[in-house]
């Protein structure tokens, strides 16, 4: 075996096709070895891979080497120490970090009001035991925010610009404003609003009204309750003066009376809400009422005799034209049924 390989090309890669395995045999050359003279019995193609196993060998070395020279504790906390800020080894671990933020309170209170001036609020922000469990940005103290403020998006829809749509007005739990068409459990039909204040989902009250079909004369305005959980029935609301003035109108009372001569014009003995009478021809007089009555659905009696003696001719009256401010008694003869003036007129007006 030769004791160097200078004979061998030194970029022995262009040569790795050429050289065989150990398995494929291969020829000899030459004769006996004689180390004297080097010269003798080779194998060429050994040589070639003894070539090779040695330049693997080196490059194996240098990877050693290299693997040696490597400082991966450093390098690691080298990384921890950017990581931190160039902390000092004072904290370059957890206990020591947060040791150094607890002795380190106004440093942080300096944090916390950068952070706070980031959020737009005072030192608050998400509070972390009422997220239960949630993304920060489901929960915001609002404790500090002004009127006007909050944009209407973030509103609930029952505390909107708008009243919030309903298909059964049953379905109010909360505060709010309400409207629904032909809704379920609604006061009636067509389009109702309403407003509903809670003391909780258990007492409720709700007031509506029909804004398409309402006027001063019936304001179409409704109330219903919630009481221990159970939603009573609506009944309505007296909210105008013209339904003030009907309920309070009187119904099935005397609303007016007078009593007047009638002979030689007209005297008035005495009368309630009753202003004028006035004779319009023999026989015929008007009745003028001091307070107009709210309808002309009312019935007027009339009586009549010549005199105030007991003994006098009876006579027919009758009563016509009914107005809400007048009507007229017409009085007749009983013996020919003409018209004619009379000594005693009676009339009582009910309602």
């Amino acid at each position: 075996m030769p004791e160097n390989f200078e004979l061998l090309p030194e970029t022995v890669d262009e040569t790795w096709p050429g050289i065989p395995m150990i398995m494929d045999g291969w020829p000899q050359s030459g004769g006996l070895w004689d180390p004297t003279t080097k010269q003798g019995l080779w194998n060429l193609h050994a040589l070639y891979l003894l070539a090779r196993t040695n330049y693997l060998k080196q490059r194996v070395e240098s990877v050693e080497a290299n693997i040696a020279n490597l400082d991966i504790t450093g390098d690691i906390d080298t990384r921890i120490n950017q990581l931190i800020d160039g902390a000092p080894a004072a904290l370059d671990t957890l206990n020591e970090l947060a040791v150094a933020i607890g002795d380190n309170d106004n440093e942080l209170a300096a944090l916390v009001a950068q952070i706070a001036g980031k959020l737009g609020v005072t030192e608050t922000a998400a509070n972390a035991d009422k997220l239960s469990g949630q993304h920060g940005s489901y929960y915001r103290d609002a404790s500090n925010l002004n009127a006007g403020t909050v944009p209407d998006a973030r509103l609930p829809a029952r505390l909107g610009p708008y009243a919030q749509l309903i298909t059964d007005w049953d379905d109010i739990s909360e505060c709010g404003g309400f409207k629904g068409y032909n809704a379920a459990n609604s006061p009636g039909t067509d389009w109702w609003l309403g407003t509903a204040v809670a003391h909780d989902d258990k007492w409720i009250t709700v007031t509506a009204h029909q804004f398409t079909g309402d006027s001063s004369a019936d304001t179409k305005a409704m109330r219903r309750e919630k009481n221990g959980g159970v939603w009573g029935a609506w009944y309505p609301l007296v909210t105008s003066e013209a339904e003030v003035t009907a309920l309070t109108a009187p119904h099935g009372q005397l609303m007016a009376w007078a009593r007047w001569n009638g002979m030689n014009g007209v005297t008035i003995n005495a009368s309630s809400n009753v202003s004028s009478i006035v004779r319009v021809a023999a026989g015929i007089y008007d009745v003028r009422f001091a307070t107009e009555l709210p309808n002309s659905n009312y019935m007027a009696l009339a009586g009549a005799r010549h005199d105030n003696d007991s003994n006098s001719t009876a006579c027919f009256a009758a009563a016509r034209l009914f107005t809400t401010s007048s009507f007229r008694v017409i009085v007749t003869n009983d013996r020919d049924g003409s018209k004619e003036d009379a000594g005693v007129i009676n009339i009582g007006v009910f309602g």
